[in-house]
Order: C-alpha cells, then sequence, then structure tokens
C-alpha cells in the first residue's frame, strides 16, 4: 500500500516538474507557431500576430520585451524535443519587476 502511494506521489511530481519545465508557468504565455524562425524579427512579427489573432493588445518594445494587455513580458525562444520532433515553442514570461515598477508609477 505504502509503495503504492509513493508511485502515485513521485508520478504526479514527475508530471508537474515536466509541465513547469515546459514552460506551462503563472502568468507565462506558451505559444506552438506554425512554422520554425531563425530571423529573430520574424518571429516577433509571428509572434505579435498570433497574440492580436488571440485578440490581445500588443506591442512590442525590443529586445524581446512585449506589452500584452497592459503586463510586461519578455520574449523566449525555446527549441523543445516533442516525441523526437524539434518543436519552436515561444515563451512570453511575465516579467515580475517591470510590472512591479509599472503598478508603483501608477500609484502616484
Amino acid at each position: 500500500m505504502l509503495e503504492r502511494l509513493l508511485i502515485l506521489v513521485v508520478g504526479v511530481a514527475i508530471f508537474f516538474a515536466f509541465n513547469w519545465l515546459l514552460g506551462y508557468r503563472r502568468r507565462s504565455i506558451v505559444l506552438d507557431l506554425e512554422d520554425r524562425y531563425i530571423d529573430w524579427n520574424d518571429h516577433v512579427a509571428a509572434t505579435k500576430a498570433e497574440l492580436q489573432k488571440q485578440d490581445r493588445e500588443v506591442s512590442y518594445l525590443g529586445k524581446g520585451e512585449f506589452v500584452i494587455d497592459g503586463k510586461y513580458y519578455m520574449m523566449i525562444n525555446w527549441n523543445v524535443n516533442m516525441a523526437h520532433v524539434p518543436l519552436q515553442r515561444t515563451l512570453l514570461k511575465y516579467d515580475k519587476e517591470k510590472n512591479k515598477q509599472a503598478k508603483k508609477v501608477g500609484e502616484m
């Protein structure tokens, strides 16, 4: 009985660790685009177009920084192997520091 419980706990922990490693974190946005992009500017344009298709307000600030629906995000290009097939994943990571600064400026 104890072994089964241990296997269940370890299985759940592995599941959550795998999801965390793939970028499924709180407040982060994960995009799997149709094409692979080598040129950074093309990748940014495709990311912006995909977010606009999702009816989000998007503006690109440069150097991988986006403002999406009034929140700051950092774009991370990530290549992941899914069943031995390379997948280019775009992770838009929530920028805690910039959002904290923007909130302080807005309060004043």
